[in-house]
C-alpha cells in the first residue's frame, strides 16, 4: 500500500494498491497526488527501495523537495506511521482481503470514515473534514453504521420522521457464489422505530464480499 498523507489536518490525501511495489509503479502515483502543479513543497519520506530513480527525477521535476528520515526511525514521520497502523488495526485486521481490488474498496470505504467521522485529539477531537458542533437542543444520538457496520458515525437527529429515526440493520441471510468471482447476495432488515412502533423493511443488497456492499435498494 502507498499512502500520501497531508500533515495540517492528517489527510489521507491518496492511496495505492499493488502486490508487486516498485519504482516504476511509485513514480506515477505522485503525479495522481499532485495533478496540475498542485504540488506541496516538501515530502517527508523514508528510504526504502521503492523510491528509485524514477520516483527522485519525478520529484525534482514536479519541484518538490525532498526531506529523508534517518535509517530505522519511523518515529521521524510520526503522522503518516500513526495512519498507516490505524487502517491496519482499525480496518484491515477485521476483513478478508482476496484481491487488489477488493482491497481498494475497503481503504475507499475506511478513508470516507477516517476523513468525515473518526476524530482526532491532536485536532481537538475534530475529524480531517471539519464537522459542525451538535447542541443536546438538536435531537436525540443515533448511530449511523460505516465501514460494513465496522465504525459507526454518532450524531443528533430529531424526531421528525422515518428518515430521522434510528435505523438498525441486521444481517439476516448470506447466499454464496460457489466462487469468490461472483457477487455475493446479502439481504437485510432494516428496522425502523418511531414513537413506540417497530416497522421491518427487507432490503437487499449486491457485494462483492460480506464487508463491502455496492448498492441497496428498500423493498417496502
Amino acid at each position: 500500500m502507498f499512502l500520501v498523507l497531508a500533515h495540517d489536518r492528517r489527510r489521507i490525501l491518496h492511496f495505492g494498491v499493488t502486490a508487486h511495489p516498485t519504482a516504476e509503479w511509485t513514480a506515477p502515483q505522485l503525479r495522481e497526488v499532485f495533478p496540475w502543479e498542485t504540488a506541496s513543497r516538501y515530502l517527508l519520506r523514508d528510504r526504502d527501495k521503492i523510491f528509485g530513480t524514477e520516483f527522485v527525477k519525478q520529484v525534482k521535476a514536479m519541484g518538490i523537495q525532498q526531506v529523508l528520515s534517518a535509517p530505522r526511525s519511523p518515529w521521524q514521520r510520526a503522522y503518516v506511521e500513526r495512519v498507516i497502523g490505524t487502517v491496519r488495526r482499525e480496518c484491515l485486521d477485521h476483513v478478508v482481503v482476496f484481491s487488489e481490488s477488493g482491497l481498494s474498496r475497503h481503504l475507499r470505504n475506511f478513508a470516507g470514515f477516517y476523513h468525515r467521522s473518526r476524530t482526532h485529539l491532536g485536532l481537538q477531537k475534530d475529524t480531517p473534514e471539519p464537522r459542525p458542533v451538535q447542541a443536546p437542543e438538536a435531537g436525540r444520538i443515533i448511530a449511523i453504521p460505516e465501514v460494513g457496520g465496522l465504525h459507526h458515525r454518532y450524531e443528533r437527529r430529531a424526531a421528525c420522521g422515518a428518515d430521522c429515526c434510528r435505523i438498525e440493520s441486521t444481517a439476516r441471510n448470506f447466499l454464496i457464489g460457489a466462487s469468490f468471482g461472483r457477487p455475493v447476495t446479502l439481504t437485510l432488515s432494516v428496522r425502523i422505530r418511531e414513537r413506540g412502533t417497530t416497522t421491518f423493511l427487507p432490503t437487499l443488497g449486491c457485494v462483492d464480499d460480506v464487508h463491502g456492499a455496492t448498492s441497496w435498494a428498500a423493498c417496502a
